[in-house]
């Protein structure tokens, strides 16, 4: 399941720029869902790969900021499947949704909306354990 549908990205991009991302055969008469939706499926998985650490997936409802951040991944990868020069802004946008989800992998953002999953448990990184006394030590050593 993608966080967006093509209906959302048809929303928020001018159709006759979805027209020219999508054209496969040369002609650009109309919108191929099924690239934008190999975009968005495309920009789930990274969405994805970035947060599966800290929510529990798949993420049921979708909250309002990965809908967002999903269109703008999946316009930069149509940019970058047609081979077409990438506007500033779509460039920008993809750069500030990978810092986001930089930012929540590291547990410093949050996605906004908390019913959305469950936090996963992560290991603090430390393995604490008891063992024997070391056998050198500052005394044992002391005129070495």
């Amino acid at each position: 399941m993608s966080y967006a549908a093509p209906a959302n990205l048809k929303a928020r991009i001018p159709a006759r720029d979805l027209r020219l991302l999508t054209d496969r055969d040369g002609v650009a008469d109309t919108i191929d869902d099924t690239v934008l939706q190999g975009a968005l499926d495309d920009a789930t998985a990274t969405i994805n790969g970035w947060i599966a650490k800290r929510v529990a997936l798949p993420l049921d409802p979708v909250p309002q900021t990965l809908e967002t951040i999903c269109c703008d991944l999946a316009l930069e990868r149509l940019y970058l499947n047609a081979g077409a020069p990438m506007p500033e802004a779509v460039t920008t946008l993809s750069e500030n949704a990978m810092k986001f989800l930089k930012a929540v992998s590291e547990g410093k953002a949050s996605l906004g909306d908390e019913t959305g999953g469950e936090e996963v448990q992560s290991s603090p990184g430390v393995v604490l354990s008891e063992g024997e006394d070391p056998v050198f030590s500052r005394e044992t050593l002391k005129g070495f």
